[in-house]
């Protein structure tokens, strides 16, 4: 009984026998009773405009040297860390629940497919600026409801940066070695850089349990200019215990001298196949 009151944590709270007691020293503490979570639908301030950093003065004086090491301005960076930046690829995780449904092997690869290729949809808006780099041991949790499912991401490596999630939901488990240990190449003629992922791998547990790889991202204009990303390659989407079947999708690089502009009307939101 004596290390009880010598030894704890600062966070410890020693539940009694009685939930109706532990009820309410969790309302005297603030702690809001089981209900449905406000989620934010804006951030709290207005972003710091990033343009008067000079990118130049910080690629020319670090020429050869990994950048993932390298101090860049906050203004660069968005209000989010990598392992917040995983959790997004669940945005539409209603196609993995509908590929949950499929008994149908070509229509569920559809499903994965589709869903494989989500990831991408929010970097057209977001070459400007990147995400802060987690520190080791961080970890980032995100439970919905609403969508059905629980996500866990955690930095397991500092140098080079290397994170994992897990998320599980009753449809499906989600999970990927993340490593963000980018091989970069600065073209600085071309005002452009080159991420190329390294052994990236995203399997899905379905019944069914489908993998697939990432493709090249290269950012344009990054020394002045509006920036923009495209990205190119050759996704692979299969079945890891059925090899008869699988998806390949490609990416195509933009003709040259040629950048897409913002569209006039948003892209309506991916809806899975009716049942």
């Amino acid at each position: 009984s004596d290390s009880h009151t010598e030894f704890f944590d600062a966070c410890e709270v020693f539940l009694s026998a009685s939930s109706s007691e532990n009820e309410v020293r969790g309302r005297a503490r603030g702690i809001p009773a089981a209900g449905p979570l406000p989620r934010r639908s804006c951030l709290p301030a207005p972003s710091i405009p990033a343009g008067d950093v000079s990118l130049w003065n910080i690629l020319r004086n670090n020429v050869g040297k990994d950048l993932s090491k390298v101090s860049m301005p906050v203004q660069l960076n968005e209000p989010l860390n990598m392992l917040q930046r995983l959790c997004e690829e669940l945005e539409y995780s209603i196609l993995l629940d509908a590929a949950s449904r499929c008994a149908d092997p070509c229509e569920r690869l559809v499903c994965v497919a589709a869903f494989a290729v989500s990831a991408y949809a929010s970097t057209y808006y977001r070459a400007g600026s990147k995400p802060f780099n987690p520190v080791l041991g961080e970890t980032y949790e995100c439970v919905r409801p609403d969508k059905g499912f629980r996500f866990i991401s955690e930095q397991v490596c500092h140098h080079p940066p290397v994170s994992a999630c897990h998320a599980e939901s009753d449809n499906f488990i989600f999970w990927q070695g993340e490593h963000q240990d980018m091989k970069w190449k600065n073209k600085f003629w071309g005002k452009s850089l080159e991420i190329v992922p390294v052994g990236t791998s995203l399997p899905c547990a379905l019944a069914h349990p489908h993998g697939w790889n990432k493709v090249t991202s290269c950012i344009h204009n990054i020394l002045s200019g509006q920036r923009w990303i495209e990205h190119y390659g050759e996704v692979l989407i299969r079945n890891v215990r059925d090899s008869s079947y699988h998806c390949k999708i490609t990416f195509c690089k933009v003709e040259r001298g040629w950048a897409p502009q913002p569209p006039m009307t948003p892209t309506p939101p991916l809806q899975p196949p009716t049942p």
